[in-house]
């Protein structure tokens, strides 16, 4: 199985009075560097996908824009997917700077059969940090078609694997940042991420053996 990165940077920040998220930093880095530096411990391909203005660049990743432009992240799911040379693509959000490698890891487990594996955390779907063929792009641009941006309907014309996220060793990750005040509280969380990620680093045999 060959893994791709791909981290979704394409938003228009708004409520983040048109601050580009995946450049707010935590520590020394921005949010989109501290993905990448967990997705490239699988991945041997991570490519950014951005709307129509890049943000930022690294001589280490592709570069993604969207080939349907305007019409939200349906569009940098299937201008990313699309763009990857592997059959398996790692997605992430760029405003959630708590991601790490072991949550993907424990996605993986169970794609087997089918084309994607979207975590659900308190009856909420995360689309935007999940795992996908990247053949799903066909799914997603047919949908673009027909001028419907739901990913939500793409979804259901997959095989989806929905993983409800229970324990806290992955839930904690899925805090997306959308406002300052989040921000705020991301900076005291990450003074402590160190710490968390010690406790809850998992060997891949650990991981396995979560999903008996």
């Amino acid at each position: 199985m060959k893994i791709e990165g791909l981290i979704l940077a394409g938003g228009k920040s708004r409520r983040m009075g048109g601050i580009h998220k995946g450049n707010m930093e935590l520590g020394k880095n921005t949010f989109t560097e501290i993905i990448w530096e967990e997705l490239k411990k699988d991945c041997g391909n991570i490519n950014v996908s951005y709307g129509d203005v890049v943000h930022d660049t690294h001589k280490d990743w592709g570069i993604v824009k969207d080939i349907y432009p305007d019409c939200g992240p349906i569009g940098g799911l299937q201008a990313g997917l699309r763009a990857c040379r592997g059959d398996t693509v790692f997605v992430a959000a760029c405003d959630m700077p708590f991601l790490q490698i072991e949550f993907y890891r424990y996605l993986a487990q169970y794609m087997e059969g089918a084309d994607a594996v979207v975590p659900v955390v308190n009856g909420r779907l995360h689309p935007l940090s999940a795992v996908y063929k990247s053949s799903a792009h066909k799914v997603f641009e047919a949908q673009i078609q027909k001028k419907n941006y739901k990913i939500i309907c793409s979804l259901e014309k997959m095989r989806v694997m929905y993983l409800n996220l229970k324990s806290d060793k992955f839930a904690w990750m899925m805090q997306n940042i959308n406002t300052m005040e989040e921000y705020q509280e991301a900076k005291k969380l990450f003074g402590k991420r160190s710490n968390i990620c010690r406790e809850l680093r998992l060997t891949r045999q650990e991981i396995s053996c979560l999903k008996k």
